[in-house]
């Protein structure tokens, strides 16, 4: 048994536009941040520095913490939706997403991905010790993937593939291209792709769910 469809979250598509307008402001901010005038004091310098995308602590990597734990909320309520609709294979699904929406926001905020590896590079073998948080992310988003994949219907589907695109591009690094960007626009272009990906998520989640059963 299947369970109905579980109902479209209403409140998604206007969180799903507050996050795109804040993304685009906050990318906007960062791509003009070099032209500021930091000569004329040490407010417009911190102005600057804050708004680099190429240091940890900076607003679009405050942001970036920001709109996964919007992401993993959205999910957490998609998971509620689909299980109130008696929908458990596709609640577990989107359980899943927010624990790895909230685990990427997490490692954005601690930088886990510097810290732990110097801890269990030398204690656990081979991929497992050098990128141990790569790893649970990885381990938690494939049986995601494959239950979102079987339990979505078409439209969540394309949003979540088109989010998982926009993520991993982020993640592996635009810069690998030879774009011939500078560090901080390479920076903030990855920066926005992962927005992206957080944004496509969501998209996904405010989506009413629908069984391949359902859609015959």
């Amino acid at each position: 048994m299947t369970g109905a469809p579980a109902p479209r979250l209403t409140a998604g598509g206007s969180l799903v536009r507050l996050l795109a307008t804040a993304s685009a402001v906050v990318a906007t901010a960062s791509l003009l941040a070099p032209w500021l005038p930091e000569e004329r004091g040490p407010g417009w310098a911190l102005a600057q520095r804050s708004l680099l995308a190429d240091s940890g602590r900076s607003v679009p990597s405050w942001w970036m913490a920001a709109i996964f734990v919007a992401a993993a909320l959205a999910c957490h309520d998609r998971a509620g939706a689909e299980a109130g609709a008696g929908r458990r294979p596709a609640a577990v699904a989107w359980w899943l997403l927010a624990g790895a929406m909230a685990w990427i926001s997490l490692d954005h905020t601690l930088v886990l991905h510097d810290a732990v590896p110097w801890m269990t590079e030398d204690e656990l073998p081979g991929v497992l010790g050098r990128y141990p948080v790569e790893v649970v992310l990885v381990a938690v988003m494939a049986p995601a993937a494959v239950l979102a994949w079987a339990t979505g219907g078409r439209p969540q589907r394309l949003l979540l593939l088109a989010a998982a695109v926009a993520f991993v591009a982020g993640q592996v690094g635009v810069g690998r291209l030879g774009l011939g960007l500078a560090e901080h626009r390479t920076e903030l272009l990855e920066s926005v792709l992962q927005w992206t990906g957080a944004i496509g998520v969501v998209a996904a989640a405010a989506r009413s769910g629908t069984t391949r059963r359902s859609e015959r």
